[in-house]
């Protein structure tokens, strides 16, 4: 049993006092994207490819400190809920699109990821192809970017489906 058991606000105190600092903000960013989040390669149905970044929760404690943060790094975020059924909680999720915007964020939490580090380091590497690529009149995506976005693709990987997006001419 606990000697001198605490009140509930000097708790809540103490887990947000190694958060006082950006670098303390940005590692438990960093952990929530590893933990919640999805860095990936999206591509449409004509060949195009894009970057994509996501973290999904239910807390808005936890939307409103990853929103303040990335406000405060200047990073442009969209947000959205979902409530797939009625008994269950709804779900924030905040995203960010665009090569830019991706690299801005991965660049951040790119230290402190462990388990999505692969993820990350994949899409910087595609981002860079597709920077070096894009004012060539062909700007068609190289095919280190279309093995970039196939073994992000298998990272990414959850279940049964080998379907990829490509027109047949890029398989």
């Amino acid at each position: 049993m606990l000697e001198n058991p605490k009140e509930p606000s000097s708790l809540i105190k103490e887990q947000h006092e190694g958060l006082d600092n950006q670098q303390g903000r940005i590692a438990w960013f960093s952990g929530l994207v590893d933990g919640e989040g999805t860095i990936t390669i999206v591509c449409d149905g004509r060949g195009v490819m894009s970057t994509y970044f996501q973290v999904c929760n239910t807390s808005e404690i936890g939307l409103e400190f990853v929103s303040k943060l990335l406000t405060q790094l200047k990073i442009p975020f969209h947000i959205s809920w979902q409530k797939l059924n009625q008994k269950w909680k709804r779900v924030w999720k905040i995203r960010i699109y665009g090569f830019g915007r991706v690299r801005s964020v991965l660049n951040i939490v790119f230290p402190y990821l462990v388990i999505k580090k692969r993820q990350a380091a994949l899409t910087q590497e595609f981002i860079s192809e597709q920077f070096s690529n894009y004012f060539k009149a062909d700007s068609v995506h190289t095919p280190r970017q279309i093995e970039i976005y196939k073994e992000v693709r298998q990272l990414n990987h959850r279940g049964p489906s080998e379907t990829l997006c490509f027109p047949s001419s890029l398989r």
